[in-house]
Protein backbone atom coordinates (compact mmCIF):
# COMPACT_ATOMS: atom_id res chain seq x y z
CA UNK A 1 0.00 0.00 0.00
CA UNK A 2 1.31 3.46 -0.88
CA UNK A 3 2.11 5.80 1.99
CA UNK A 4 -0.43 8.61 2.26
CA UNK A 5 -0.13 12.03 3.88
CA UNK A 6 -3.12 12.30 6.22
CA UNK A 7 -2.52 15.76 7.71
CA UNK A 8 0.14 18.32 8.58
CA UNK A 9 0.55 21.30 10.89
CA UNK A 10 3.23 24.01 10.79
CA UNK A 11 4.54 25.75 13.93
CA UNK A 12 7.29 28.13 15.02
CA UNK A 13 8.75 29.42 18.25
CA UNK A 14 11.82 30.38 20.26
CA UNK A 15 13.34 27.65 22.45
CA UNK A 16 10.03 25.75 22.24
CA UNK A 17 7.37 25.53 19.57
CA UNK A 18 3.96 23.85 19.81
CA UNK A 19 1.79 22.66 16.93
CA UNK A 20 -1.99 22.83 16.89
CA UNK A 21 -3.97 19.59 16.79
CA UNK A 22 -4.55 17.60 13.62
CA UNK A 23 -7.88 17.59 11.84
CA UNK A 24 -7.63 14.22 10.03
CA UNK A 25 -5.32 11.98 12.06
CA UNK A 26 -6.21 8.55 13.46
CA UNK A 27 -4.71 5.95 15.78
CA UNK A 28 -2.18 3.84 13.90
CA UNK A 29 -0.84 6.77 11.87
CA UNK A 30 2.91 7.31 11.66
CA UNK A 31 3.94 10.75 12.97
CA UNK A 32 6.94 12.72 11.70
CA UNK A 33 8.39 16.06 12.73
CA UNK A 34 10.60 17.94 10.27
CA UNK A 35 12.30 20.90 12.00
CA UNK A 36 14.97 23.50 11.30
CA UNK A 37 16.86 25.51 13.91
CA UNK A 38 18.97 28.61 13.23
CA UNK A 39 22.17 26.97 14.44
CA UNK A 40 24.90 25.01 12.67
CA UNK A 41 25.39 22.78 15.72
CA UNK A 42 24.06 19.22 15.49
CA UNK A 43 21.28 17.90 17.72
CA UNK A 44 20.02 21.30 18.83
CA UNK A 45 16.58 19.81 19.52
CA UNK A 46 16.50 18.09 22.90
CA UNK A 47 13.01 16.54 22.68
CA UNK A 48 9.85 16.12 20.65
CA UNK A 49 6.71 15.22 22.60
CA UNK A 50 2.96 15.15 22.14
CA UNK A 51 0.07 15.16 24.58
CA UNK A 52 -0.73 11.49 23.88
CA UNK A 53 2.69 10.37 25.09
CA UNK A 54 3.93 8.90 21.80
CA UNK A 55 7.70 8.22 21.85
CA UNK A 56 9.58 10.16 19.12
CA UNK A 57 13.02 9.03 17.93
CA UNK A 58 15.50 11.30 16.22
CA UNK A 59 16.14 9.90 12.72
CA UNK A 60 18.96 12.33 11.98
CA UNK A 61 20.48 15.79 12.46
CA UNK A 62 22.03 17.48 9.40
CA UNK A 63 23.90 20.77 9.58
CA UNK A 64 25.23 23.38 7.16
CA UNK A 65 24.59 26.93 5.90
CA UNK A 66 24.12 28.01 9.54
CA UNK A 67 21.23 25.58 10.06
CA UNK A 68 20.42 22.34 11.89
CA UNK A 69 17.72 20.24 10.17
CA UNK A 70 16.30 17.37 12.22
CA UNK A 71 13.72 14.62 11.59
CA UNK A 72 11.90 12.81 14.42
CA UNK A 73 9.63 9.77 14.01
CA UNK A 74 6.84 8.03 16.03
CA UNK A 75 5.57 4.95 14.14
CA UNK A 76 2.14 3.37 14.63
CA UNK A 77 1.24 6.11 17.08
CA UNK A 78 -1.81 6.96 19.10
CA UNK A 79 -3.30 9.93 17.30
CA UNK A 80 -6.48 11.97 17.39
CA UNK A 81 -7.70 15.42 16.53
CA UNK A 82 -7.17 16.97 19.97
CA UNK A 83 -3.47 16.20 20.67
CA UNK A 84 -0.71 18.77 20.23
CA UNK A 85 3.03 18.44 19.60
CA UNK A 86 5.94 20.39 21.16
CA UNK A 87 9.55 20.74 19.95
CA UNK A 88 12.12 21.87 22.52
CA UNK A 89 15.51 23.22 21.40
CA UNK A 90 18.34 25.07 23.15
CA UNK A 91 17.63 28.38 24.90
CA UNK A 92 17.14 31.16 22.40
CA UNK A 93 17.04 28.93 19.30
CA UNK A 94 14.57 29.87 16.57
CA UNK A 95 12.48 26.93 15.40
CA UNK A 96 10.39 26.31 12.28
CA UNK A 97 8.76 22.88 12.06
CA UNK A 98 6.15 20.70 10.33
CA UNK A 99 4.21 17.94 12.14
CA UNK A 100 3.03 15.30 9.64
CA UNK A 101 0.60 12.40 10.04
CA UNK A 102 1.13 9.61 7.52
CA UNK A 103 -0.31 6.13 6.94
CA UNK A 104 1.61 3.15 5.59
CA UNK A 105 5.23 3.65 6.68
CA UNK A 106 6.95 0.52 8.00
CA UNK A 107 6.89 0.29 11.80
CA UNK A 108 10.45 -1.04 12.08
CA UNK A 109 13.61 -0.27 10.09
CA UNK A 110 11.58 2.36 8.28
CA UNK A 111 14.36 4.79 7.31
CA UNK A 112 16.17 3.52 4.23
CA UNK A 113 18.34 6.06 2.37
CA UNK A 114 19.62 9.60 3.15
CA UNK A 115 21.46 12.21 1.13
CA UNK A 116 21.96 15.91 1.81
CA UNK A 117 23.97 18.83 0.49
CA UNK A 118 24.44 22.53 1.21
CA UNK A 119 25.08 25.54 -1.01
CA UNK A 120 24.08 29.02 -2.00
CA UNK A 121 21.91 29.45 -5.11
CA UNK A 122 18.31 29.42 -6.32
CA UNK A 123 18.42 25.65 -6.89
CA UNK A 124 18.79 23.57 -3.72
CA UNK A 125 19.51 19.91 -4.55
CA UNK A 126 20.38 16.97 -2.31
CA UNK A 127 22.32 14.82 -4.78
CA UNK A 128 21.51 11.13 -5.27
CA UNK A 129 21.07 8.51 -2.56
CA UNK A 130 22.27 4.96 -2.85
CA UNK A 131 19.85 2.52 -4.50
CA UNK A 132 16.81 2.00 -2.31
CA UNK A 133 16.40 -1.38 -0.65
CA UNK A 134 12.67 -1.61 -1.33
CA UNK A 135 10.61 -1.07 -4.46
CA UNK A 136 7.77 0.70 -2.64
CA UNK A 137 8.94 3.69 -0.63
CA UNK A 138 7.98 7.26 0.18
CA UNK A 139 10.63 9.91 -0.56
CA UNK A 140 10.69 13.19 1.37
CA UNK A 141 12.43 16.29 0.09
CA UNK A 142 13.35 18.88 2.76
CA UNK A 143 14.76 22.27 1.84
CA UNK A 144 15.82 24.71 4.57
CA UNK A 145 17.05 28.30 4.36
CA UNK A 146 17.86 31.10 6.74
CA UNK A 147 14.96 33.15 5.36
CA UNK A 148 11.50 32.61 3.94
CA UNK A 149 11.62 32.22 0.16
CA UNK A 150 8.96 31.51 -2.44
CA UNK A 151 9.62 28.07 -3.94
CA UNK A 152 8.63 25.60 -6.63
CA UNK A 153 8.64 21.83 -6.08
CA UNK A 154 11.08 19.51 -7.82
CA UNK A 155 10.08 17.29 -10.74
CA UNK A 156 7.82 14.43 -9.67
CA UNK A 157 7.22 15.81 -6.16
CA UNK A 158 4.05 17.03 -4.45
CA UNK A 159 4.29 19.95 -2.04
CA UNK A 160 3.23 19.30 1.56
CA UNK A 161 3.79 22.78 3.03
CA UNK A 162 6.37 25.39 3.98
CA UNK A 163 6.93 27.54 7.08
CA UNK A 164 9.43 30.16 8.26
CA UNK A 165 10.34 31.79 11.56
CA UNK A 166 10.79 35.36 10.33
CA UNK A 167 14.24 35.84 8.80
CA UNK A 168 15.88 33.28 11.10
CA UNK A 169 14.98 29.98 9.39
CA UNK A 170 12.46 28.38 7.07
CA UNK A 171 11.65 24.94 5.69
CA UNK A 172 9.87 23.56 2.61
CA UNK A 173 8.59 19.99 2.55
CA UNK A 174 7.64 17.82 -0.45
CA UNK A 175 7.18 14.07 -1.15
CA UNK A 176 6.65 11.37 -3.78
CA UNK A 177 5.88 7.63 -3.78
CA UNK A 178 8.06 5.27 -5.82
CA UNK A 179 7.39 1.68 -6.91
CA UNK A 180 10.82 0.54 -8.09
CA UNK A 181 14.26 0.44 -6.52
CA UNK A 182 16.75 3.10 -7.58
CA UNK A 183 18.74 6.13 -6.47
CA UNK A 184 16.57 9.02 -5.28
CA UNK A 185 17.18 12.76 -5.09
CA UNK A 186 15.27 15.93 -4.38
CA UNK A 187 15.46 19.51 -5.58
CA UNK A 188 13.48 22.74 -5.69
CA UNK A 189 13.64 26.24 -7.15
CA UNK A 190 13.81 29.41 -5.00
CA UNK A 191 12.89 32.93 -6.02
CA UNK A 192 16.31 34.30 -5.03
CA UNK A 193 19.78 33.01 -4.20
CA UNK A 194 20.28 32.18 -0.51
CA UNK A 195 22.27 29.67 1.57
CA UNK A 196 20.35 26.38 1.79
CA UNK A 197 20.45 22.80 3.05
CA UNK A 198 18.72 20.17 0.85
CA UNK A 199 17.89 16.75 2.32
CA UNK A 200 16.45 13.60 0.69
CA UNK A 201 15.12 10.78 2.93
CA UNK A 202 13.38 7.56 1.90
CA UNK A 203 11.14 5.40 4.12
CA UNK A 204 9.97 1.85 3.37
CA UNK A 205 6.28 1.04 3.19
CA UNK A 206 4.60 -1.40 5.54
CA UNK A 207 3.51 -4.88 4.49
CA UNK A 208 -0.07 -5.63 5.55
CA UNK A 209 -1.37 -9.11 6.31
CA UNK A 210 -4.76 -9.47 8.01
CA UNK A 211 -6.86 -12.39 9.19
CA UNK A 212 -10.02 -10.45 9.85
CA UNK A 213 -13.47 -10.87 8.34
CA UNK A 214 -13.44 -10.45 4.56
CA UNK A 215 -16.18 -9.48 2.09
CA UNK A 216 -15.39 -10.85 -1.36
CA UNK A 217 -17.06 -10.05 -4.68
CA UNK A 218 -16.15 -11.92 -7.87
CA UNK A 219 -14.74 -15.35 -8.69
CA UNK A 220 -13.05 -16.67 -5.57
CA UNK A 221 -11.59 -19.77 -3.95
CA UNK A 222 -11.43 -19.53 -0.17
CA UNK A 223 -10.14 -21.85 2.54
CA UNK A 224 -10.26 -20.39 6.04
CA UNK A 225 -12.12 -20.60 9.34
CA UNK A 226 -13.68 -17.15 9.65
CA UNK A 227 -17.15 -15.93 8.71
CA UNK A 228 -17.35 -14.93 5.04
CA UNK A 229 -19.97 -13.18 2.94
CA UNK A 230 -19.35 -14.00 -0.72
CA UNK A 231 -21.01 -12.67 -3.86
CA UNK A 232 -20.20 -14.22 -7.24
CA UNK A 233 -19.05 -17.62 -8.50
CA UNK A 234 -17.16 -19.29 -5.68
CA UNK A 235 -15.67 -22.55 -4.50
CA UNK A 236 -15.50 -22.84 -0.75
CA UNK A 237 -14.17 -25.46 1.63
CA UNK A 238 -14.88 -24.55 5.23
CA UNK A 239 -15.89 -25.95 8.58
CA UNK A 240 -17.90 -22.95 9.77
CA UNK A 241 -21.19 -21.29 8.85
CA UNK A 242 -21.18 -19.49 5.48
CA UNK A 243 -23.56 -17.10 3.75
CA UNK A 244 -23.19 -17.47 -0.02
CA UNK A 245 -24.82 -15.53 -2.83
CA UNK A 246 -24.29 -16.80 -6.39
CA UNK A 247 -23.21 -20.12 -7.91
CA UNK A 248 -21.18 -22.13 -5.43
CA UNK A 249 -19.58 -25.55 -4.98
CA UNK A 250 -19.37 -26.43 -1.29
CA UNK A 251 -17.63 -29.25 0.57
CA UNK A 252 -18.15 -29.36 4.31
CA UNK A 253 -19.19 -31.52 7.24
CA UNK A 254 -21.69 -29.30 9.03
CA UNK A 255 -25.26 -30.14 9.98
CA UNK A 256 -28.60 -29.67 8.21
CA UNK A 257 -28.53 -28.63 4.55
CA UNK A 258 -31.27 -27.20 2.31
CA UNK A 259 -30.52 -27.92 -1.36
CA UNK A 260 -32.34 -26.48 -4.40
CA UNK A 261 -31.60 -27.77 -7.93
CA UNK A 262 -30.40 -31.05 -9.40
CA UNK A 263 -28.50 -32.80 -6.64
CA UNK A 264 -27.02 -36.13 -5.69
CA UNK A 265 -26.61 -36.98 -2.05
CA UNK A 266 -24.93 -40.06 -0.66
CA UNK A 267 -24.92 -40.80 3.05
CA UNK A 268 -24.63 -44.11 4.83
CA UNK A 269 -24.08 -43.16 8.44
CA UNK A 270 -26.68 -43.33 11.16
CA UNK A 271 -25.77 -39.80 12.36
CA UNK A 272 -26.71 -38.12 9.08
CA UNK A 273 -29.25 -35.39 9.81
CA UNK A 274 -32.48 -34.55 8.02
CA UNK A 275 -32.28 -33.43 4.39
CA UNK A 276 -34.85 -31.36 2.47
CA UNK A 277 -34.38 -31.61 -1.31
CA UNK A 278 -36.20 -29.76 -4.10
CA UNK A 279 -35.60 -30.86 -7.72
CA UNK A 280 -34.42 -34.08 -9.36
CA UNK A 281 -32.50 -36.24 -6.95
CA UNK A 282 -30.91 -39.66 -6.61
CA UNK A 283 -30.64 -40.62 -2.98
CA UNK A 284 -28.96 -43.53 -1.20
CA UNK A 285 -29.51 -43.26 2.52
CA UNK A 286 -30.55 -45.22 5.57
CA UNK A 287 -32.47 -42.44 7.30
CA UNK A 288 -35.95 -41.00 6.90
CA UNK A 289 -36.31 -38.65 3.89
CA UNK A 290 -38.90 -36.12 2.79
CA UNK A 291 -38.64 -35.73 -1.01
CA UNK A 292 -40.42 -33.29 -3.33
CA UNK A 293 -40.06 -33.72 -7.14
CA UNK A 294 -39.14 -36.56 -9.49
CA UNK A 295 -37.12 -39.06 -7.50
CA UNK A 296 -35.65 -42.55 -7.65
CA UNK A 297 -35.21 -44.15 -4.27
CA UNK A 298 -33.66 -47.43 -3.21
CA UNK A 299 -33.96 -47.74 0.56
CA UNK A 300 -35.09 -50.17 3.22
CA UNK A 301 -36.92 -47.84 5.54
CA UNK A 302 -40.16 -45.89 5.57
CA UNK A 303 -40.31 -43.10 2.97
CA UNK A 304 -42.74 -40.21 2.48
CA UNK A 305 -42.80 -39.34 -1.23
CA UNK A 306 -44.59 -36.50 -3.03
CA UNK A 307 -44.56 -36.53 -6.88
CA UNK A 308 -43.72 -39.12 -9.49
CA UNK A 309 -41.51 -41.83 -8.04
CA UNK A 310 -39.97 -45.15 -9.04
CA UNK A 311 -39.50 -47.21 -5.91
CA UNK A 312 -37.81 -50.57 -5.59
CA UNK A 313 -38.38 -52.35 -2.30
CA UNK A 314 -37.76 -55.83 -1.03
CA UNK A 315 -41.09 -57.75 -0.65
CA UNK A 316 -41.86 -59.68 2.44
CA UNK A 317 -41.28 -63.46 1.94
CA UNK A 318 -44.41 -65.69 1.71
CA UNK A 319 -44.26 -68.58 4.18
CA UNK A 320 -44.41 -72.06 2.58
CA UNK A 321 -47.88 -73.72 2.59
CA UNK A 322 -48.68 -77.08 4.03
CA UNK A 323 -51.10 -79.63 2.36
CA UNK A 324 -54.43 -80.68 3.93
CA UNK A 325 -57.53 -82.87 3.12
CA UNK A 326 -61.20 -82.75 4.01
CA UNK A 327 -63.38 -85.84 4.39
CA UNK A 328 -67.14 -85.50 4.63
CA UNK A 329 -69.25 -88.47 5.64
CA UNK A 330 -69.70 -90.69 8.64
CA UNK A 331 -67.47 -93.57 9.35
CA UNK A 332 -67.01 -96.00 12.12
CA UNK A 333 -64.18 -93.88 13.50
CA UNK A 334 -65.90 -90.50 12.92
CA UNK A 335 -69.59 -90.59 13.63
CA UNK A 336 -69.88 -86.74 13.08
CA UNK A 337 -69.05 -87.06 9.38
CA UNK A 338 -66.41 -84.22 8.94
CA UNK A 339 -62.63 -84.84 9.01
CA UNK A 340 -59.76 -82.37 8.28
CA UNK A 341 -56.18 -83.54 8.15
CA UNK A 342 -52.86 -81.89 7.14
Amino acid sequence: MAVTIEDNKTFTGTTTATAAHFDNAATGDDLLVFAVVNSATKDRISSVTDTLGNPYTRMGSYTGSGLDVEVWFAPNASANNTATCTVTAQTGDKIAAVWVATSGIANSSALDRIKFATGTSTSPASGSTETTRNANEIVFGINAQASNRAWTTGAGYTAITNVSNGTSCGIQLQYKNVTATGAQSESATLDSSVPWLALCMTFGESSVSAASTQTITGVSKIAEKTLQTITGVSRIKVTTTKTITGTAAINHTTRQQTITGISRISSNTVSTTQQTITGKATIHNTTTKTITGVSKINVRQTQTITGTANIVVLPQPIPPTRGFSVQIGASTTNPVGVSISS
